[in-house]
């Protein structure tokens, strides 16, 4: 009898635990699901900061709040990360795949390709964005199709 309670109790810890795996192998970041269906859609500025308080988070939507068009063109979609509101999968993918660190401000750009063209721990001027942005291939060939149906 105690075999079996000793038995039973060990495969239920053993089935929790795998039940646990599963659901936390399922448990994808947003702004990593934001970036993998965005990609060759748009270009991702992901804005992370420890506090909305952050001096160097409200520099940087002043930035992009005055480039709104700029920042239309060049299809662009803004991600604010902010640390408290940030699930467990967000805080690993920002940690992992865009070497975020958790304590620093970052502005990470993500190309239409989806890789990683900026990473600072300052607010981006616009003028660098854009230019980044402009030197890119992809963009050059969008401001040609651009000129020519014009």
């Amino acid at each position: 009898m105690r075999n079996t309670r000793w038995v039973l109790a060990h495969s239920w810890l053993w089935m929790a635990g795998l039940f646990l795996i599963g659901t936390n192998a399922l448990a994808q970041s947003q702004i990593e699901k934001t970036v993998k269906a965005g990609k060759w859609q748009k270009r991702i500025l992901v804005v992370y900061t420890p506090s909305d308080q952050s001096a160097d988070y409200k520099q940087q939507k002043e930035i992009l709040a005055s480039e709104t068009s700029g920042l239309n063109d060049r299809d662009m979609l803004i991600i604010d990360a902010l640390e408290n509101q940030l699930s467990i999968a967000d805080k690993t993918y920002l940690r992992d795949d865009l070497n975020v660190k958790s304590s620093n401000f970052a502005v990470v750009l993500i190309g239409k390709d989806g890789g990683v063209k900026i990473r600072q721990t300052k607010p981006l001027p616009t003028k660098s964005l854009f230019a980044t942005i402009d030197g890119m291939s992809m963009r050059q060939q969008e401001m040609r199709e651009k000129k020519r149906k014009q």
